[in-house]
């Protein structure tokens, strides 16, 4: 099974230096294409879809590896 770490809206908006409130917002998720799960009212996100949408990023800027 793959190493799946769930992280708070809180953790991954420090990781991003943005605030909480935008990381909760529907709109901006999409937008990023980071998926959410819900988990007791909370959000958590796993890491490994967050290197995803960064890697995809860079992608369009032309930076891939």
């Amino acid at each position: 099974m793959d190493d799946v770490r769930l992280v708070s809206a809180e953790t991954l908006a420090e990781r991003l230096d943005i605030k909480a409130s935008t990381v909760r917002d529907v709109r901006w998720r999409r937008r990023v294409g980071i998926p959410a799960t819900r988990v007791g009212g909370r959000l958590l996100f796993q890491l490994r879809d967050l290197d995803e949408a960064l890697s995809r990023g860079r992608e369009r800027l032309g930076g891939g590896e």
